[in-house]
């Protein structure tokens, strides 16, 4: 491995005020994912910020966060459910105490009265169309009943975390691949593995899914091709 120079980021200033030995880790494995992604002299403190941030912005993921999801997914379709359960009439009225509330609040109820019907047209919009969209923004995150979009993970987190790594690589003069005929599967997954140390223990599987991965990239380079993304951001060929 080539001498680079350290990088700089404040978090990684407080690691080494906290734990130099964590600070001299992380430095190190900044340095190898670099080499390993081909990043030039001239990018490598660009890239080795980018990387830093990209790390702490997963700090907190645990995998007891997707379960409270899961369980806060099911108390949405449970109440949905039971609102769906109600007779007419009271579907009726909680409908126009939620369209009351939405517009007045609980002490002014008496002001509906006073509303435009263009604003009580809005309330019933949000009363028709608010939970669905929770719903499904619940279903994006747990991918729970439907099938997963193709090269998902399952793990939505992983899958963003490799989607950054590899996008923060290619933005720098570098790449990331993953490639699952290779022995080592690929630089993607050898990175992976040198970051795994510093990463929370739920992110990364025991054993990485590298046909999977490699997928992922291919999914998400078509993705970024394919999107108005303005100079210098834009991929070449």
């Amino acid at each position: 491995m080539k001498a680079r120079p350290p990088p700089f980021d404040l978090r990684l200033e407080s690691w080494a005020l906290r734990d130099p030995k964590t600070a001299n880790q992380m430095r190190e494995i900044v340095a190898q994912v670099a080499d390993l992604a081909g990043v030039d002299d001239e990018h490598f403190l660009p890239f080795s910020k980018e990387l830093l941030v990209t790390i702490a912005s997963f700090e907190g993921v645990d995998s007891k966060r997707g379960k409270a999801l899961l369980k806060a997914e099911s108390a949405l379709i449970a109440a949905r459910e039971a609102i769906l359960a109600l007779d007419k009439r009271d579907q009726v009225r909680l409908r126009r105490a939620f369209i009351s509330f939405t517009i007045s609040g609980p002490k002014r109820r008496e002001r509906i009265t006073i509303c435009s019907p263009k604003s009580q047209f809005a309330r019933k919009r949000i009363w028709t169309h608010a939970p669905d969209e929770l719903f499904w923004a619940f279903r994006d995150l747990t991918f729970v009943g439907r099938e997963h979009p193709k090269g998902a993970i399952g793990n939505r987190e992983l899958q963003m975390f490799i989607e950054l790594l590899w996008f923060a690589a290619k933005l720098y003069s570098g790449n990331l691949y993953a490639d699952h005929k290779r022995n080592d599967g690929g630089t993607m997954i050898r990175a992976l593995e040198l970051l795994r140390p510093v990463l929370p223990e739920s992110l990364l599987p025991k054993v990485l899914p590298v046909y999977t991965i490699e997928t992922v990239i291919k999914n998400f380079k078509v993705k970024v091709k394919s999107s108005r993304v303005p100079p210098p951001f834009a991929l070449k060929s």
